[in-house]
C-alpha cells in the first residue's frame, strides 16, 4: 500500500476540482489569509505566488520551505500527477465521457477501480423511496405534486 502526501492535496481539492475536469475554468482563488498567524498567507514573487503558512516564529527565523502555487492546469498536467492518475475518465449514459479525481491511496494487491460513474440527481429516487417503505402509488402521488 502506499499513500502519497501529493494525492492526498490533490484529492482534497474536492469540488473545484469537480468543477475544472468538467469546465476546463480555473476556480477564483479566495484566499487563505490566517486570522492570527502572520505572516501566512499567498505572497507574489517573480516567478509566480507562494504560499506561506508557518506554525511557529522559529520556523521563519530558519526559512520556511515553499513553492510557487499552481494553477489547476499546470497540477493535472504535472507528470506525477498523470503518473499517479490522479484523474480518471469514465463513460456516463446521456454525459458522454467525465472526468474526475483519480484514488489518492493506492492498494498493490486490491487497487482501487471505478464500478459506475455517479448517478445523475434524483437517478434512484424511487428505488430509495420503496427501500423504505412507500408503494408505488404513494410515490406517484409525490411526483405529482412535485415533492420529488
Amino acid at each position: 500500500m502506499g499513500a502519497s502526501l501529493n494525492n492526498g492535496m490533490i484529492s482534497m481539492l474536492g469540488f473545484l476540482a469537480a468543477n475544472y475536469l468538467a469546465t476546463g475554468e480555473q476556480p477564483r482563488r479566495a484566499g487563505n489569509d490566517h486570522a492570527i498567524v502572520s505572516p501566512n498567507g499567498m505572497f507574489r514573487t517573480a516567478d509566480g505566488e507562494v504560499a506561506i503558512a508557518p506554525s511557529s516564529e522559529k520556523l521563519n527565523a530558519a526559512g520556511v520551505p515553499c513553492d510557487r502555487i499552481m494553477t489547476l492546469r499546470e497540477v493535472f498536467a504535472d507528470p506525477q500527477v498523470q503518473s499517479q492518475e490522479m484523474v480518471l475518465s469514465a463513460e456516463h449514459p446521456g454525459h458522454g465521457e467525465v472526468k474526475m479525481l483519480g484514488f489518492p491511496i493506492k492498494f498493490s494487491e486490491a487497487p482501487c477501480r471505478i464500478r459506475r460513474p455517479a448517478p445523475d440527481l434524483g437517478a434512484h429516487t424511487d428505488a430509495i423511496l420503496s427501500e423504505i417503505g412507500y408503494a408505488p402509488e404513494e410515490i406517484s402521488r409525490l411526483r405529482e405534486d412535485a415533492i420529488v
